[in-house]
């Protein structure tokens, strides 16, 4: 097939683009950056005059794109998205519904959710590792830390929303955040917020003179997922920190214990699975938003033959064994018991590096992912 390739500096370009061509593919790619995902009159004109250009047989981007949804739909061409991005943002179900669209999210229980509401279009896929890339790195594997975290820290908006809302409104939401702090391999908050509540939380700007504010059900539960995140990777780091020797990696302003070692962003392709290598433990917490799935920093972290330590995720239960192949923890208080365990058994943690490189490389190839989701079309 003839693919035109939309993108907008995407991680995984280079190992999606790579395995289209292993399998026979003609990919072209067109790369522009949005200021503004759903207006944008100039990138309407070029992708319309791209299409025309020459016969495609579908266009594909890493991560779902409205503009590129309707721009096929006009030229009645297959549209097939696959997003390592979850949640996705709520007005883009306004453009779900398109019979040109091809929709792949890499968390189980987001697809069901969409079902659910009627967008048939949307499937699961798992997203992918591309061993082979990381084997040519020529990684040493030389332990330099004991734990590092590459990632946000995130910073929500709970406590700006709850500023105007009643009392027991306040305490409803911080009863409901404490007790998702709790549960891994569930997500409760948006079927535990009521729409009257909403209302109720809307009505309240209003009265403040803030008219411009409209919170969704789902916004708000996605307000709490990233303060229970910001909570988890906050207190983890520190904690685990009073006992060994913990680094972060991050864009982020991190306010956390003098005692994590502090660095600035690492490069996607190389100096990441570098840090990966040197650390005996890889924390990986799962942002709260994402019920099901397998992130695509875990799955970095598997392939390149280093120690995933990640909370419970139903989809990893599913390709990886606790013990074996990663370690997963179910609390805060089980985190730090097992950190005390593995970096007390180097031996252990070399064993179960290697076996969940050889599952990642088995279940989650891009060719074999690709060739999924374009067997369809």
């Amino acid at each position: 097939m003839r693919i035109l390739f939309f993108d907008m500096g995407s991680f995984t370009y280079r190992d999606v683009k790579d395995a289209m061509e292993s399998l026979g593919h003609e990919v072209h790619t067109i790369y522009y950056h949005f200021a503004d995902r759903y207006k944008d009159d100039y990138f309407d004109d070029r992708f319309s005059y791209e299409l025309e250009k020459k016969a495609y047989d579908l266009v594909f981007s890493v991560n779902f794109f409205p503009l590129v949804a309707k721009a096929c739909k006009e030229k009645g061409l297959p549209y097939v998205s696959w997003s390592y991005d979850s949640p996705l943002d709520e007005r883009m179900q306004n453009y779900f519904s398109y019979d040109t669209n091809h929709i792949f999210l890499f968390d189980r229980q987001e697809v069901a959710d969409y079902n659910l509401k009627g967008y048939s279009r949307v499937c699961h896929m798992s997203l992918a590792v591309n061993v082979e890339r990381i084997d040519r790195l020529g990684l040493s594997h030389r332990i330099k830390r004991d734990v590092s975290f590459v990632g946000k820290l995130y910073s929500s908006d709970l406590p700006t929303l709850m500023y105007p809302a009643e009392d027991y409104i306040k305490g409803y939401i911080d009863a409901l955040l404490h007790v998702q702090l709790g549960l891994y391999g569930c997500n409760i908050l948006e079927s535990s917020i009521s729409d009257d509540m909403v209302d109720m939380l809307n009505e309240s700007y209003r009265k403040i003179g803030q008219d411009r504010v409209r919170l969704s059900k789902r916004g708000l539960a996605f307000a709490i997922s990233t303060q229970i995140t910001h909570f988890e990777r906050k207190v983890l780091l520190d904690e685990l920190a009073e006992e060994y020797d913990v680094h972060i990696y991050t864009a982020d302003k991190a306010e956390l214990t003098d005692k994590v070692s502090i660095h600035g962003p690492v490069k996607y392709y190389d100096e990441m699975y570098e840090v990966f290598a040197s650390s005996r433990l890889n924390l990986c917490p799962t942002l709260r938003s994402i019920a099901s799935g397998i992130p695509l920093r875990a799955l970095d972290v598997l392939g390149s033959g280093s120690l995933l330590f990640s909370n419970y995720q139903p989809e990893l239960a599913e390709y990886f064994t606790d013990g074996k192949d990663l370690i997963t923890y179910e609390s805060i208080d089980d985190a730090i018991a097992k950190a005390e365990y593995y970096l007390s058994h180097p031996e252990e943690c070399e064993s179960i590096a290697l076996s969940g490189r050889e599952a990642a490389r088995s279940a989650f190839g891009y060719r074999d992912k690709v060739e999924k989701m374009l067997a369809g079309i």
